[in-house]
């Protein structure tokens, strides 16, 4: 049997979740992590189980609530899926099953369901940017890992897959990752073989970073930068990205300026702007403070919106010329927001309580 039967298979498929179990009823083993600071399938396995040169597609992906960190997860499908030019990524799910659709409100079940969650709904706009649009281009620098005998049929016997190496996480934001049998290396690519480096502490190889990206593994947060898309996660502080300025303070937070024409930011006549609160729902209960572990999910009819205030400032070529409107989840303006220009910036309190700050 041949060690990779890459001649006979069209693309590499997979599944990838961060967030706990998949039950749906309670006691549920729930996800209140950073995702920037743990391992998950989406930056640490994947981009290493491909084979070279073949599509990779990920049919299923979801950060689902109750992580009150999952902005940062579709901040991350989003990036990585362009960073590492994926074919594909699709997020299950917007709805089980089309009743549920027209529930007004609605009654879903499910936590993975785009329908019942406005931080997901709104943070899929970020894949549709980076990857989708194309504003983050694939990495330059590739990386293969030669699969040979010893790493099909370890002594040890992971076996079979592409074992992920410890670095993974760190270097699917630095190369274009991959796999590939022995001997069949892309001539551009860095090739090592699997059984030498699984185990290293430091990936074996690493390229100057890309500019579009600053991935912190130590810290927890990733910026990105690109000329229509400047987004980031912070676990805390000012996130800083090209022309766009969120300040969290002491609050973690996911933040987006995304241009909505073929301009760059600074010059764009649209944009939109993002600052994802978490929301969690009426009635659902946990165990304890951890949310690690939840008993009751709630009433989806009933979201509850972390409160929040966050001073945004744009670096715009003709800031004075611009107004700021608040947005439904449908993309409707609800009311004008407050803005000035400060040293030549345009400067506004992105407030979860709606333009007023009262709502």
């Amino acid at each position: 049997m041949e060690l990779v039967r890459d001649e006979i298979y069209d693309f590499c498929d997979t599944h990838d979740y961060f967030g706990g179990s998949a039950k749906t009823k309670p006691p549920i083993s729930t996800c209140n992590t950073n995702v920037f600071l743990a391992w998950n399938k989406l930056t640490g396995r994947t981009p290493w189980r491909r084979i070279f040169d073949k599509p990779v597609v990920v049919t299923e992906m979801n950060f689902p609530h109750p992580n009150p960190h999952r902005g940062g997860g579709l901040l991350t499908a989003g990036a990585i899926a362009a960073f590492q030019d994926y074919g594909a990524i699709w997020h299950f799910a917007y709805s089980h099953g089309d009743k549920k659709l027209a529930d007004r409100p609605y009654e879903g079940k499910s936590r993975f369901d785009l329908a019942a969650d406005p931080l997901n709904a709104l943070g899929v706009k970020l894949p549709f940017a980076l990857f989708c649009r194309g504003d983050l281009k694939p990495a330059r620098e590739r990386c293969v890992l030669a699969i040979d005998e010893a790493a099909v049929h370890p002594k040890h016997g992971f076996g079979q897959y592409v074992y992920p190496p410890k670095w993974g996480r760190e270097a699917a934001w630095l190369v274009r990752a991959g796999c590939c049998a022995a001997g069949r290396a892309p001539k551009d690519a860095k090739a090592f073989p699997l059984m030498d480096v699984v185990d290293l502490d430091a990936p074996p190889y690493r390229p100057a970073p890309e500019k579009a990206l600053a991935f912190d593994g130590t810290r927890g947060s990733l910026v990105v930068d690109t000329p229509q898309t400047a987004a980031g996660y912070v676990p805390e502080g000012t996130l800083v990205a090209g022309p766009f300025r969120a300040a969290f303070g002491r609050d973690f937070g996911t933040a987006a300026a995304i241009a909505l024409d073929a301009q760059p930011l600074a010059q764009s006549a649209r944009l939109l702007v993002l600052v994802l609160a978490d929301v969690q729902f009426d009635g659902a209960t946990y165990t304890d403070a951890s949310l690690t572990s939840q008993l009751e999910k709630g009433t989806y009819a009933k979201p509850i919106v972390k409160v929040m205030r966050v001073p945004v400032r744009l670096d715009l070529a003709s800031a004075a010329d611009y107004e700021v409107h608040a947005l439904d989840t449908a993309g409707r303006r609800t009311g004008r927001v407050g803005a000035a220009v400060r040293d030549g910036a345009l400067a506004f309190v992105a407030s979860t309580r709606g333009p007023d700050g009262r709502g």
